[in-house]
């Protein structure tokens, strides 16, 4: 992460085209843009602070600010894409602290399973087709989950158990 560059705008312009990345998930954590980017490599960034453990697979060059671990993998040994689905099933972010943080000392210790890249491979491909079904399916009952208006029960049943 870091601050801000001088040069950051909200806008994006034929000169400041650089997105500019940190901790929030709205708009996949673009803030704003810039001139140059500091990483150009295909990466995961991941949420220190705020949406702690937020991962992301970022494949455009960008200039990360704030709290926000860029992890940067060998492909010769681990794909971006794995880390990224491995993350978001591993819950990075439950590190039982009291302020939620995470610091890159933490995000080192935790041990990544390797598996051959053919599996990684299948993996991916698993992982990525159930997210499309997932989007799809969310897609058409999404805005209904969002717009239903459930009204309150007139009276209590005393046969049911109030929570």
């Amino acid at each position: 992460g870091g601050d801000k560059p001088d040069d950051f705008t909200e806008e994006e312009s034929l000169v400041c085209h650089v997105p500019v990345i940190g901790n929030g998930t709205n708009k996949e954590g673009i803030l704003g843009y810039t001139k140059n980017a500091r990483v150009s490599e295909k990466c995961v960034t991941l949420s220190a602070r705020g949406t702690v453990g937020y991962s992301f697979l970022r494949e455009v060059p960008f200039t990360p600010i704030v709290r926000l671990i860029v992890m940067v993998c060998d492909e010769d040994l681990i794909y971006p894409e794995y880390l990224d689905f491995f993350l978001k099933a591993f819950n990075i972010g439950n590190t039982g602290s009291v302020i939620p943080q995470l610091t890159v000392p933490y995000v080192k210790k935790v041990k990544i399973p390797q598996p051959p890249k053919m599996i990684q491979e299948s993996i991916i491909t698993k992982c990525q087709a159930i997210k499309v079904e997932f989007d799809e399916t969310y897609g058409e009952i999404g805005p209904v989950l969002y717009c239903t208006k459930v009204e309150p029960a007139e009276e209590a049943d005393p046969e049911v158990a109030q929570f």
